[in-house]
């Protein structure tokens, strides 16, 4: 008997493999790596098809994005970095 995982279903499991435990997807150094969360929560949310452990990932990143507004009321784009115009669209996004 032979399995075949799709192309889709590979990436899948390696966007939900490749989250870190506070949330983010945030695998080189953050300013190499800014988006990366983003563009994970929108794999999932295209590849996920509503799946629980998709929706899960998608909750924890949105923690994280939360845990990167500042006292300023905008968003960096890592936790502790100043807010600006791109980081608010992307982190808003998440």
């Amino acid at each position: 008997m032979s399995f075949h995982v799709s192309k889709r279903q590979a990436r899948k499991y390696r966007v939900l493999h490749d989250q870190k435990p506070d949330g983010s997807w945030l695998l080189n150094l953050p300013s190499r790596d800014r988006h990366a969360t983003f563009d994970a929560v929108f794999t999932l949310r295209q590849l996920g098809h509503d799946r629980a452990d998709c929706r899960s990932a998608i909750g924890r990143a949105a923690r994280w994005a939360l845990s990167c507004r500042n006292a300023d009321g905008g968003f960096g784009h890592f936790p502790g970095s100043t807010s600006d115009a791109d980081a608010n669209y992307f982190q808003v996004q998440c």
